[in-house]
């Protein structure tokens, strides 16, 4: 059953992941205004469609509201983008998904340095007890106990700077324990994958329905192996697959299944979750607004699923779910 992997954004004013390395004069700026719950499955699509990066940005008049801005060369065809871009938020609604005012607003803008700018707002940070994540451009001096992962900004959700990815790093923190083997659904860059495997987990599986972020995620699982003062032996211990639960074999078995998504598409794969987790195993959930969170638990009740941990931050909620044994 494949699903959508949103690729989120810190939703902050003037914020930046764009990563165009060739910038022209001029470009195409499409800036959608939709709901906080939408936002980043809204810039998924925008970067599918063409654009190496997007921009988000508040409104200070109304907290549930986020504007996603991307910018495509002058030479697209902007009415055939904005023909895609209305056709999948009408999916979206479809889906029971809030998407706000929904309007799709198109101007020219000059190239104001975005090439040399956007890396002033990606530095080195820590997360939950051992975790620092950091930049290649940035130097960290890592302390003995320190589980280091460099990851840059790219065409794949996960370089930390969101809550929905921070809260699932410290319930990872708090979850795996050496030689688990775990399954990390809509993988992305690989963040939380590499992040199992500084853990100490045996083997770690990554699988994603873009092929894009398979390349990105196995690039830096690369890029992480050459840290000497680090275990360089996390590659051997972890696998990347396009793919999702459809494609697995039952016979597989995991102590730890993470998925950072949006509360739906969860929902929708709990049951196929369920077949592969290890008895006594857990769940992480990460990308739930905490207003979604009520109706959410509610949910996983009728799949015989309970929270046994739940963390909150800006606005995102996180959970451990283990499965309710029947007597």
């Amino acid at each position: 059953m494949p699903f959508v992997k949103p690729n989120r954004s810190f939703c902050k004013l003037k914020f930046a992941l764009l990563s165009y390395n060739d910038m022209s004069e001029t470009w195409t700026e499409i800036a959608v205004v939709t709901s906080q719950a939408s936002a980043e499955l809204v810039s998924n699509t925008l970067i599918e469609l063409g654009s190496q990066g997007t921009v988000f940005e508040d409104h200070p008049d109304d907290p549930n509201a986020c504007t996603i801005k991307a910018y495509y060369p002058q030479s697209v065809n902007v009415s055939e983008l904005v023909e895609h871009i209305r056709g999948y938020l009408g999916e979206l609604q479809q889906l029971g998904e809030e998407i706000g005012k929904g309007a799709v607003v198109v101007k020219g803008v000059e190239d104001v340095g975005w090439s040399s700018n956007w890396k002033q707002y990606f530095k080195p940070f820590r997360v939950g007890k051992r975790f620092v994540i950091k930049p290649s451009w940035e130097k960290f001096d890592r302390q003995p106990s320190d589980l280091v992962i460099e990851i840059d900004p790219g065409m794949a959700f996960g370089t930390g700077l969101h809550a929905s990815t921070r809260l699932a790093l410290t319930l990872l923190e708090r979850q795996v324990r050496k030689g688990d083997r775990v399954l990390d659904v809509g993988t992305g860059s690989g963040i939380l994958s590499i992040a199992a495997a500084r853990l100490g987990a045996s083997y770690v599986l990554g699988v994603d329905i873009d092929a894009e972020a398979i390349a990105i995620a196995r690039e830096n699982v690369r890029i992480n192996t050459l840290d000497s003062s680090q275990d360089s032996s996390i590659h051997n211990r972890i696998e990347f697959v396009v793919g999702s639960f459809d494609t697995l074999p039952n016979s597989e078995q995991f102590d730890c299944i993470v998925m950072n998504l949006r509360p739906t598409i969860i929902l929708q794969l709990i049951p196929y979750a369920e077949v592969l987790l290890q008895t006594g195993g857990a769940i992480i959930a990460s990308g739930i607004l905490e207003e979604e969170g009520a109706d959410f638990v509610q949910e996983l009740r009728s799949v015989d699923f309970s929270v046994q941990h739940h963390l909150l931050e800006d606005g995102w909620s996180a959970y451990v779910l283990s499965h309710v044994s029947k007597v």
